[in-house]
């Protein structure tokens, strides 16, 4: 994110953003991971702004004080607290506040080297370079949904074949019952 991102993120949602994320986002830790908005650290203002505009509705009832930093697949967010000096994180269950408890706060700076380490570590297993540009993601994801599509295709394929030949022997063990009982 570029500092005019941030600063429209700040403006959007009448907040002061701390230093310390700032400097992080406009450094953004993992290369292929820039504008994401897929895991629990967005690096996109506009949908960040959207977000964070939804959690604030009434029904949500997140209060201006807390920013969150994304969400992951599971609807689950990691929340800023705006009112902690030095910023501090924790995690909601499906963005619920009352699943959340202060003693499971982090420090800002804490927190981002574990999901650093922890999101290096799931990239790599993926086989996927951590320092890459998102375009070689992006080509990857692409290649491994036409992969998946392609297994599946093979597995339809191979059950009615399979479901054919039962059809078969089924159709001939009928035929020899009634040659050999009449």
């Amino acid at each position: 994110m570029t500092a005019d991102e941030i600063d429209l993120l700040e403006r959007e949602l009448s907040i002061q953003l701390p230093e310390a994320y700032r400097h992080r986002m406009q450094h953004f830790p993992i290369g292929v991971l820039v504008g994401n908005t897929s895991t629990e650290l967005w690096d996109d203002a506009t949908a960040l702004i959207k977000l964070n505009q939804e959690l604030q509705q009434p029904g949500v009832g997140w209060p201006n004080h807390l920013f969150a930093l994304g969400r992951d697949a599971g609807g689950c967010a990691m929340a800023l607290d705006l009112r902690d000096e030095p910023p501090t994180v924790f995690w909601t269950d499906r963005c619920l506040l009352d699943s959340q408890s202060s003693d499971e706060k982090k420090r800002f700076d804490d927190w981002l080297i574990e999901w650093v380490r922890d999101m290096t570590a799931d990239l790599l297993d993926q086989g996927v370079d951590p320092t890459a540009s998102p375009e070689l993601l992006a080509a990857r994801e692409k290649v491994t949904a036409k992969d998946g599509f392609a297994a599946l295709a093979s597995c339809l394929l191979m059950a009615a074949i399979l479901t054919s030949g039962l059809i078969a022997v089924m159709y001939l063990f009928k035929k020899l019952k009634e040659l050999i009982f009449g």
